[in-house]
């Protein structure tokens, strides 16, 4: 089953219909969650597009007093950590909604994944400036199987708990998972945070 998650606030919720609709016509994705602070979607979806209401279940897992909760980025700059417990699936394209698939990526789903937490692209200054291989979160294969079977998810929730992170879950992500992180090319996630490249798969509208 190749599956995608997006996730976001009542704001952005037309930002992820316009990168959903993207990332079906450049793949052969089989299903879409949508993670969202509501019962009902306010605008019409395709029947491959999963909705779930995370806004009751994200404080049950990190809990009210969570130092990174009440911050800009609220549940969204926690759930990643979280996909264990909220999906099915062993593996799943995490992607943001300020993306555009502008090309074919169903080859992401066939990345060998054994031995990695997730893949993804480097961003090259918070790399050198934390001394490790540091990634973009805004795209990333990840392997909910060896999270799990690693408690790995259960030690980055616990962390979001403890203390306060710049960019939540994205610096837990890459401090917990360093050494099991697969790097892929700039290609999928063409950002002012990642290298420059002349053959942009998934643009990712984030910059300074």
């Amino acid at each position: 089953m190749k599956s995608a998650v997006y996730f976001g606030s009542k704001t952005i919720y037309p930002d992820m219909v316009t990168s959903a609709k993207s990332l079906l016509m450049h793949s052969d994705v089989d299903r879409i969650y949508f993670l969202i602070e509501d019962d009902q979607f306010p605008y019409e979806i395709p029947e491959t597009i999963q909705t779930i209401n995370i806004s009751k279940i994200v404080p049950q897992i990190y809990g009210e007093s969570c130092p990174n909760m009440n911050t800009e980025w609220t549940y969204i700059g926690l759930i990643r950590t979280a996909f264990t417990k909220i999906l099915p699936d062993e593996k799943i394209l995490s992607i943001d909604c300020d993306t555009i698939v502008d090309k074919d990526i169903s080859e992401l789903w066939d990345i060998n994944l054994d031995g990695f937490y997730f893949a993804a692209v480097k961003e090259p200054w918070l790399s050198r400036k934390n001394g490790y291989l540091y990634c973009n979160a805004g795209v990333m294969m990840i392997n909910l199987k060896k999270l799990r079977e690693d408690r790995k998810d259960d030690q980055m929730i616990e962390a979001l708990k403890t203390r306060p992170y710049p960019l939540v879950c994205q610096d837990v992500l890459n401090e917990y998972c360093k050494g099991s992180i697969l790097e892929i090319p700039s290609d999928y996630n063409a950002s002012q945070f990642t290298s420059e490249t002349s053959n942009r798969k998934i643009v990712h509208y984030a910059g300074y």
